[in-house]
């Protein structure tokens, strides 16, 4: 008898097939939204919901070509998203953005030609 201790390969026994749909859909989302990181998007909307009633609380890093005047997009997203924005501190081609987003907004924001890549965080926390 079978103790459920036992370690299957991944790719393998009778969970391959939701394996593979759970990496057919990150693909999907890389390839839809290519500058956000994939598991953020899912984790905002994973939170959204599980809560309806309110929005995620989000953080990211967002990174933007070189040779761009980073005030103008900082300026641009607080005043859009009411969100706090602040200029990387050593690294100054990223803004720093927290707030409470969606995924729609994230994708907005990654949706600006001068963006490179986002990479956060989210969670239910508000503070």
């Amino acid at each position: 008898m079978d103790s459920g201790n036992t370690v299957t390969p991944a790719g393998f026994g009778p969970g391959a097939d939701i394996e593979k749909l759970y990496d057919d859909f990150l693909n999907s989302i890389a390839a839809a939204h290519p500058k956000v990181n994939k598991n953020l998007l899912v984790k905002i909307m994973a939170l959204e919901r599980k809560f309806p009633d309110s929005l995620p609380h989000v953080h990211l890093e967002i990174a933007f070509k070189e040779g761009i005047d980073i005030e103008h997009p900082k300026y641009d997203i607080s005043e859009k998203h009411h969100v706090q924005v602040a200029i990387h501190r050593w690294e100054k081609t990223k803004l720093i953005v927290t707030g409470l987003m969606n995924v729609s907004t994230v994708t907005e924001i990654a949706s600006h030609q001068s963006v490179i890549s986002i990479i956060g965080s989210a969670s239910a926390a508000y503070y």
